[in-house]
């Protein structure tokens, strides 16, 4: 980890593969961890002006967040 930290800060792109099973130790230990990922839009790339308006909003998804984690009030 420290050789990819030193080639990122040298303007390098490396690679770090980690299984899945890997990242619960890498996470806890000493030193900088850094985490990439790749999120793909769920929308097209089209104007604002062109696109179909959003069937939840900020609230209604804030309001959501107790059951999807399935905490009783």
């Amino acid at each position: 980890m420290a050789i990819v930290a030193g080639l990122w800060v040298g303007g390098k792109r490396p690679i770090v593969l980690i299984q899945n099973t890997g990242i619960d130790e890498a996470l806890p230990a000493e030193g900088l961890v850094f985490v990439h990922l790749l999120v793909e839009p769920q929308i097209e790339n089209t104007p604002v002006q062109f696109r179909t308006p959003a069937k939840r909003n900020i609230h209604s998804a804030i309001a959501d967040i107790p059951d999807t984690l399935g905490i009783k009030s």
